[in-house]
């Protein structure tokens, strides 16, 4: 496991420990009390290991990807003493920092990185950056965050194809491609500044309906033909999320018509 996986794990998992050592009800309260003391002990280890792992830049891992930063950004923002503290830690105004260094002229938050697929993976970093500058609720983010948003609309793929409704890597290829991953974290970032949202009468409106639909599209055990298209155009290895929306025969088929190795059911 890479660094840059290690932090973003931990900065997940502390976002998990967060909701366990949030409040609980009177009913609970003696019998989940060791239980939130013991959650609460493990966000606090958790905030300190990312603060210690901060880097000088005000980033977590590479700075190439600052999806990475903005999670950590985000635990430590959601973590009970922050919660509960007049004032931000200074990790995170370092952190915040480091990401709207990465606003591109377009409206996303990202880091242009040319000669990759996928390029510096603009809807992932962007979505998982707006939801963390919403977490920081700070007026002074409202336009950042209205301009970002509009770039994560403006990437819905709006096709007849089977990816219609979804979202990819990169809409600036004007390559016909989106998958579940992408659609997901666009959505919850979109629906996380719902609340805030007040597009201008010329901003591009998400088609909901579309987005709606590519989801369940894409779980279809009989539909198959998404699957294949992707791995023919891209090869590439096939994901667990993948493998939680098909059957393992029906995976095997795809990979078998692809002339992809068949995996087995562990990891890849």
């Amino acid at each position: 496991m890479t660094r840059e996986m290690v932090r973003g794990t931990t900065a997940f998992w502390l976002m998990i420990l967060v909701l366990v050592a949030g409040p609980v009800s009177a009913q609970n309260a003696l019998q989940d009390e060791s239980l939130r003391r013991e959650a609460l002990h493990a966000v606090r280890l958790g905030v300190q290991w990312l603060e210690q792992s901060q880097q000088e830049n005000g980033c977590w891992s590479s700075p190439a990807y600052p999806a990475v930063t903005a999670l950590a950004v985000s635990a430590i923002l959601n973590s009970p003493d922050v919660q509960s503290a007049d004032d931000l830690p200074e990790s995170v105004k370092r952190g915040l920092a480091f990401i709207l260094s990465c606003v591109q002229d377009d409206g996303g938050i990202y880091q242009r990185i040319e000669g990759q697929r996928g390029g510096g993976l603009p809807n992932y970093n962007t979505a998982i950056c707006i939801m963390a500058l919403v977490d920081a609720q700070k007026p002074e983010f409202e336009q950042v965050i209205a301009r970002a948003r509009d770039f994560l609309v403006q990437g819905q793929h709006r096709g007849d194809d089977v990816f219609a409704g979804g979202m990819g890597y990169d809409a600036q290829t004007d390559q016909p491609y989106a998958d579940l991953s992408n659609t997901v974290f666009a959505l919850e970032a979109l629906r996380k500044i719902a609340p805030l949202e007040s597009p201008d009468e010329g901003s591009r409106r998400l088609d909901w309906e579309a987005a709606i639909a590519f989801v369940p599209r894409n779980q279809g055990i009989g539909n198959i033909a998404l699957v294949e298209t992707v791995a023919r155009r891209l090869q590439f290895r096939l994901t667990v999320t993948v493998m939680l929306a098909l059957r393992f025969d029906e995976l095997a088929k795809c990979h078998r018509q692809c002339g992809m190795p068949v995996f087995s059911a562990g990891v890849q």
